[in-house]
Order: C-alpha cells, then sequence, then structure tokens
C-alpha cells in the first residue's frame, strides 16, 4: 500500500478511493476532513494519473487553500517528485481566473474603498435612522447578502426596512460602475453568467474534470448554484467535504440547508461518514452532539481522562477568577510568566493549551482584567485583536507605505481615523484616487502638484495647510534610516504624529504598548521589515491568532473554527445571556445555528472542557439556568461540586439580606 493511504482508517480510505463521480463527505471535527481530502488528491494524482490541471480545489479562506497547498506540496514531493500542484484557492479566486478571459473585466475595489463609497452614500441619501448603529463593514456585509442571497435578508434582519437595504445595494453598484470597479461578490456572479453561456469561449475554455469543495456547509447560494452550473456544462466529478453541524456562517449568506440540498440535487452521490474523531475524549463528543439528540457520534481514540464540568459560578467575576486558578492549578502552580516552559516539562501544558471561547469579545472584559492582574498572558483573536486597534494599524500602514510607495497603502493610511485630516478632506483625496485608478502618477504625486497649482478646484487655505503639514511628516517618515531598529521606527512615527491622548482609553494604551513589545522580536528595517510584515499578513489570514504564542487564547465562537486546545472554557452559557443577541445588531436569532455555534465551540477540547454560566448580574433579578440546548439528563452528572457551594452561598445572602430587613 502507498505510504500516503497507510495511515487511513476504512471511512477514510473508502472516500479516498472511491469511483464514484459525485461524493459527499460528512467529516465531524477531528475526523482528519483535510488528511482525506489531501490524500484523495495525491491518489488521483499519483495513482490514476490525473493531470493537475484537471482539478480544482476550492476553499473558503486563503488560510486554508495555504495549508492545503503547504501539506500536498509536501506529500507530492515524498511521493512523486516534480509533481506540479492543481488549482487551490477561494471562490472568489476560481472566479476571477473563470473572468480573467473577459476583456471587460475591470479592477477589485480595495475594502477601503468599498467602505468610502457607502459611507458617502449614506450620507447623501439615507438619513440616521434608517441603518442605527450600522458600520460601514456591516452595511458592507448587508450588501453582499442582498447581491448573493437575497431571500435571507427578511429572515436575518426583520427590523430593517427591506426597500431601503435594496436602494442602498443599487446605489452602491453604480458607485462602482461609475468608477470601472468591481467587488468580489460580482466575480462570482460574472462567473456563474460566463459557465452559463456554455457556448463562450471562457465557458468552453474550463477544461478541468475534478472538482473538491472543501468546508462545504459553508456555501452559499450563488456558490452553489456556481456548481451546478459547472457541473451541467462539464459533468464534472465532484468530491465534496464537510460538516453541516459546523455550519455557523448564516450571517454570510451560507446555509446548512445547500448540505442536505446537494443530496436532492445530486440523488446518485455516493455519502460517506468519517466516523472516528482523533481530537476529543468520548465524553467530550457526547456532550456536543446531545445538543442536537444524537446518540450516534464518531467514537474517540484518545484515552479518557477527565470528563466535562459544568460549573455554575456566582458572578461573571466569579467566572473570570475559576478559570485563573485553574490555569495556574493546571500549570502547577508555578511562577507563571518565569515558569511557564518548566510546567510544560513538568505538568504537560503551556498557556498555548488553553482557550476560553464566549459568543461575543465584550463577555471578555472582565477576564481581561483578572488574567491581567494574575500576569497570565492571553492573545485576542478576531475583530479585538490588538493588532486592529486604529493607532497600530495607523502604524501598520506607515510600514507598509514606507516599504512599497503605493496608492493602496496611501489611501488606507489617510483613512485610518488617527490620520490628523478632516473627513472631508480625507473625501477628496479618495475622490482624487479613483479618478486617476489608470494615472500613472500616483496619488501621493498627484496631491504634492495639486498643492502647487492654482486651480479653480483647488482645496482652501486651511486644507491645504493640514495637508502640508501632514505630508512634511510622511516625508519625514519616508526618510527614517533602514538601519534603525522597527522598535525605533514605531516610536519615531508615534512622535511625529502623536497617537495618544489624554482622553485615550486603557485598552488603547494597551494595544499600542502590545505592538511595540511584538517589534521587539525583528531586528532593523533593512533586515525584517519584510519579514515583519510577512508575519503580520499571516497573523491576518489566521484571524490574529498566532499558534507559536505562549499565551492563553480568547475567542469567540465564530473564530475559533479550525482550532483546537487541550483545555478548553466556554463562558456564559446562562440561557439570558446565551440564547439573546445584542439589540443593535438587527439580526434575527437563529436556533438552529446558536446550536451549531455551540457544538463548534466544544468540539475545539481535546482533552478537558469546562461549561460555565453565573447565578446573577446586576441587570437580571432572577437566578439564571443552563442554556436550554442542553436537557437535564445530558449535563446533570457532569455537574462540578462547586455548583451546590454556589447555592449554598446565594441562599446563605439572601437569609441575611430578610433578617437585616428586620432590623
Amino acid at each position: 500500500m502507498a505510504a500516503y493511504l497507510k495511515n487511513l482508517n476504512f471511512e477514510q480510505l473508502q472516500a479516498v478511493q472511491s469511483q464514484a463521480r459525485i461524493i459527499q463527505v460528512v467529516a465531524g471535527p477531528g475526523t482528519g476532513k483535510t488528511k482525506t481530502l489531501i490524500a484523495r488528491a495525491i491518489w488521483l494524482l499519483v495513482a490514476q494519473q490525473v493531470k493537475s490541471s484537471d482539478i480544482v480545489i476550492i476553499t473558503f479562506t486563503q488560510k486554508a487553500a495555504q495549508e492545503i497547498q503547504e501539506r500536498l506540496q509536501a506529500d507530492l514531493f515524498f511521493n512523486q517528485a516534480g509533481a506540479k500542484l492543481p488549482f487551490i484557492g477561494t471562490f472568489h479566486a476560481f472566479a476571477a481566473q473563470i473572468n480573467s478571459k473577459q476583456k471587460s473585466i475591470k479592477n477589485i475595489a480595495s475594502h477601503v474603498i468599498k467602505q468610502a463609497f457607502v459611507q458617502g452614500i449614506l450620507a447623501k441619501s439615507f438619513s440616521s435612522k434608517d441603518f442605527p448603529r450600522f458600520s460601514a463593514k456591516k452595511l458592507l456585509n448587508l450588501i453582499s447578502l442582498q447581491k448573493t442571497n437575497s431571500s435571507q435578508i427578511v429572515k436575518k434582519f426583520p427590523s430593517l426596512d427591506q426597500n431601503k437595504i435594496k436602494i442602498l445595494t443599487r446605489l452602491y453598484n453604480q458607485k462602482l460602475i461609475q468608477n470601472g470597479l468591481l467587488d468580489y461578490d460580482d466575480l462570482l456572479i460574472k462567473a456563474l453568467k460566463i459557465v452559463k453561456n456554455r457556448n463562450s469561449l471562457s465557458a468552453q475554455s474550463l477544461t478541468f474534470q475534478y472538482l473538491f469543495i472543501d468546508e462545504f456547509q459553508d456555501t452559499n447560494v450563488i456558490q452553489y448554484q456556481l456548481i451546478k452550473e459547472l457541473h451541467n456544462t462539464k459533468q464534472l466529478k465532484i468530491f465534496t467535504i464537510g460538516d453541516p453541524l459546523q455550519a455557523i456562517y448564516g450571517f454570510r449568506g451560507a446555509s446548512d440547508r445547500i448540505f442536505f440540498q446537494f443530496r436532492q440535487d445530486f440523488p446518485q452521490c455516493q455519502q460517506i461518514a468519517l466516523q472516528t474523531n482523533y481530537r476529543s475524549t468520548k465524553k467530550i463528543l457526547q456532550l456536543a452532539y446531545s445538543i442536537f439528540n444524537q446518540r450516534h457520534y464518531p467514537k474517540s481514540q484518545l484515552a479518557q481522562k477527565t470528563k466535562p464540568r459544568i460549573v455554575r459560578c456566582y458572578n461573571n467575576k466569579a467566572q473570570a477568577e475559576f478559570i485563573q486558578k485553574n490555569i495556574e492549578q493546571t500549570m502547577g502552580g508555578v511562577d507563571l510568566l518565569a515558569g511557564s516552559t518548566n510546567a510544560y516539562e513538568q505538568f504537560g501544558y503551556s498557556f498555548a493549551d488553553f482557550a476560553v471561547i464566549y459568543r461575543y469579545h465584550s463577555q471578555a472584559a472582565v477576564l481581561k482584567k483578572i488574567f491581567n492582574r494574575a500576569g497570565i498572558p492571553y492573545q485576542i483573536t478576531g475583530g479585538h485583536a490588538f493588532w486592529l486597534h486604529s493607532q497600530v494599524q495607523f502604524l501598520i500602514k506607515i510600514f507598509q507605505f514606507y516599504r512599497n510607495n503605493d496608492d493602496r497603502f496611501f489611501i488606507e493610511l489617510i483613512q485610518n481615523r488617527f490620520c490628523p485630516l478632516s473627513s472631508k478632506l480625507k473625501a477628496k483625496l479618495i475622490t482624487g484616487f479613483i479618478q486617476i485608478s489608470s494615472n500613472q502618477k500616483s496619488l501621493l504625486q498627484k496631491i504634492k502638484k495639486q498643492l502647487e497649482t492654482k486651480q479653480q478646484n483647488q482645496l482652501n487655505s486651511k486644507q491645504k495647510q493640514s495637508l502640508k503639514k501632514f505630508l512634511s511628516g510622511l516625508n519625514k517618515v519616508l526618510k527614517f534610516s533602514r538601519k534603525q531598529k522597527l522598535a525605533e521606527f514605531a516610536e519615531f512615527c508615534l512622535v511625529t504624529f502623536p497617537l495618544l491622548t489624554s482622553q485615550q482609553k486603557p485598552e488603547q494604551v494597551s494595544a499600542l504598548e502590545q505592538f511595540k513589545q511584538a517589534l521587539l522580536a525583528f531586528g532593523s528595517i533593512k533586515q525584517d521589515l519584510e519579514k515583519f510584515l510577512n508575519y503580520y499578513a499571516d497573523l491576518q489570514q489566521r484571524d490574529f491568532y498566532d499558534p507559536n504564542a505562549q499565551k492563553v487564547t480568547l475567542t469567540t465562537m465564530h473564530a475559533v473554527k479550525g482550532l483546537e486546545f487541550s483545555y478548553v472554557f466556554i463562558l456564559d452559557l446562562q440561557e439570558f445571556i446565551f440564547n439573546q443577541i445584542p439589540s443593535e445588531s438587527h439580526i434575527s436569532l437563529d436556533n438552529d445555528e446558536e446550536k451549531r455555534l455551540l457544538f463548534t465551540a466544544i468540539t475545539r477540547a481535546k482533552n478537558q472542557l469546562d461549561l460555565l454560566y453565573f447565578a446573577k448580574t446586576a441587570q437580571a433579578k432572577i437566578a439564571s439556568q443552563l442554556t436550554k440546548f442542553f436537557t437535564p439528563n445530558s449535563y446533570q452528572h457532569l455537574l462540578d461540586p462547586q455548583t451546590q457551594r454556589i447555592k449554598s452561598k446565594i441562599k446563605q445572602k439572601k437569609a441575611r439580606q430578610s433578617q437585616q430587613k428586620l432590623f
């Protein structure tokens, strides 16, 4: 048996060597999904002598595409030196390839430009009451949903005026067209039109025969339509793999229903379920699948050491302290910062083995304070990572512009909240950038020239003065010596463009300090600027999760997908918090997706799992209950003895309060 087949179990081997034209593999968490996909690709290339150009592998993130590419390349080199890789990329990258031979295809609008369009449309055509508390980023997600899966708009955003969403989308599309731009949704829409027109040269030029779709449960309507049209045109051999119980991206238009629709649309498909879990213990899997009342689930290959605990704390501070103490005890009670390495050698755990998962980042506020006080290092993934604070982003854009004098980085720099230019002036500069998108001159050159000329549409004196001051500072930064260290460069930028004020929030000050601390690992600009920016780009792909950082990971349920940890804590599983979405989100709650979110979070745990909820909050006058997603039979035996102590404390407190009322 070939080396790449030896470590496969029966179901994995069945999926890899199947001769069926249409295959759907159900791969639950920890069952070797990526391993199976890669092994099938190698089997086709090596054993079946399929050309690499005949295979297309579609993923949902660039990070996943990169991982598959690296692993496939390593295995292919071992099995067949010199073998070429097939196409591996996201749906959008694949759509761009389909569109590549179309002369009418234009430039893709950057995120900054799209945000500027939306902000301009809002200011000109809508009132503040139309889309309250909606950032430009959220509105772009709304527009994307309207363009790709409009039937979901009413369901997911019932409180919004549907007609105004359509108007917003129409005005946004007009802006794109006026400026000769496309967005990523347009790539998919145009690719679908090309494939539907089977007689077109672009459609006929698609010669591949095998289509792989990874994480199939994340497919949205237009992506699924593209898959079906490709099959109708070319009679493709399709291999899909994923898990409908991990469909958690409904806000992007994805739906677990597409997973089951596939079986109806392709009744001849062979269905294979991977039955062995290599990540989590049996008790963890049992609890996870009980959310869906499923008694049958993949069998665990891990030895049972502990069972999950359900812990009821008195309040959110008690939750945080419980986590702190358990991390310290698991690490062996050592001096945490000084003894992390020794703790790993003695007790088998490092900070990187722990994760705290919650629904919303706001739930981690108390936890961060407790960790800071205890000296427990942590990293925050997703939208609340320190890397995404405005001041840090301003410095990173300067770094990028310093390396490459490019319009894209300049426009992102001036769009930053801490760029010392007025919003009106920024809007003028952005408009100028878009208008010269086909001009050979850079935006910076055009601005400098505009400051020297006396045209009728010139900037007013106040704007000119502000712009000259900003450009003077930027010029000083660009002349900074490349022999200096990156940390010194950051300090120089901070002095040139003061980013700290007396009204600065503690987390903003902390973000800058963490950024400067991160730079200490790098040397001079000449040697390490490129290395640092590559490191940052890699972190972006991973939602700012650094797998090499010796830190506890704090993350939301959405951002944790694809990761795994030895010890997982899940916060705030009380009914009145977990099953309630913030009112300002305007999103209708989908209980099924909330269940899948909790399932995804639980199955990140390998050996130990603590589910926490607390008795009361200042806002809640009644005692809380564990989320109803668990039935009493599924968790009664997992209740931690501390729960009884908490109940006793609550009763004692009520008794004291009643006695005090007598006097």
